[in-house]
C-alpha cells in the first residue's frame, strides 16, 4: 500500500512499532487525559455552584469565550 493510500490508523499503527514514538505517544496521551480530567473536575465544580461561565466570566474579570 502506498504512502498516499493509508489512513490516519494506519499510519499510527506503523509509527507505534518505534519504541521511541510510542513512548512519546503515550506520555502525550496520559498528559490529555491529566488535562481533560482537570478541565471536567473544574466544570463540575462551577456547575455545583450553580454558576454559568458567563456569570465566572464576570466574577473574575474575564471575557465569557476564556471560560
Amino acid at each position: 500500500m502506498s504512502n498516499d493510500t493509508k489512513s490516519a490508523s494506519d499510519y499510527l499503527e506503523e509509527r507505534l512499532k518505534d519504541p521511541e514514538f510510542r513512548a512519546a505517544y503515550e506520555r502525550g496521551k496520559r498528559e490529555i487525559a491529566i488535562v481533560d480530567d482537570l478541565v471536567n473536575h473544574l466544570e463540575a465544580l462551577r456547575d455545583d455552584k450553580g454558576l454559568s461561565k458567563a456569570m465566572l466570566a464576570r466574577m473574575i474579570g474575564k471575557n465569557p469565550s476564556a471560560i
